[in-house]
């Protein structure tokens, strides 16, 4: 499984896409000097990272087509993307095989939804490879969804006594 720097390896791919100007307007708090690093930083990624990059160039960093290069990268090609409304909205669903991302992350050219979709495709990728993590996850989430839902029927009752 390759999985060293990911993060890392997808904001210096966003940043790349995205450029300088681009970036400082929606983001003002990076340093300059990162921002102009990027692309010289992306030509010296070495093999799976600038394979990676290679995925994307010549394409807008639109979260949709990051996370489609993500599984196109580990090999993964059984995976729909979808758009969704709502906001935090953004997901990977194993039973139906669906990444499916909020309309500001689908088509929109940032860091943020570059990130949040390469995230959610990085999930895509863990069940497609048989990640163990991910199965106790997917385990534990209909328990704590449960421990939600009941927590505010013991407040009551804590209140009442």
């Amino acid at each position: 499984m390759r999985s060293t720097g990911w993060t890392a390896l997808f904001f210096l791919l966003a940043l790349y896409l995205l450029g300088g100007q681009a970036l400082a307007a929606e983001a003002p708090a990076l340093p300059p000097e990162l921002v102009r690093a990027a692309p010289e930083a992306a030509e010296q990624v070495s093999g799976d990272a600038s394979e990676a990059f290679g995925l994307l160039s010549g394409l807008q960093a639109l979260g949709a087509r990051a996370a489609e290069a993500v599984l196109r990268f580990h090999g993964v090609y059984d995976v729909r993307i979808e758009r969704v409304s709502g906001r935090l909205s953004d997901h990977y669903d194993p039973q139906s095989n669906v990444i499916r991302l909020s309309d500001s992350v689908y088509g929109v050219n940032s860091v943020a939804a570059v990130g949040v979709a390469a995230h959610e495709a990085g999930h895509a990728v863990q069940y497609a490879q048989g990640y163990g993590p991910i199965r106790v996850r997917s385990a534990i989430i209909p328990l704590s969804n449960i421990g939600s839902q009941l927590s505010i029927v013991f407040i009551l009752i804590g209140l009442f006594l």
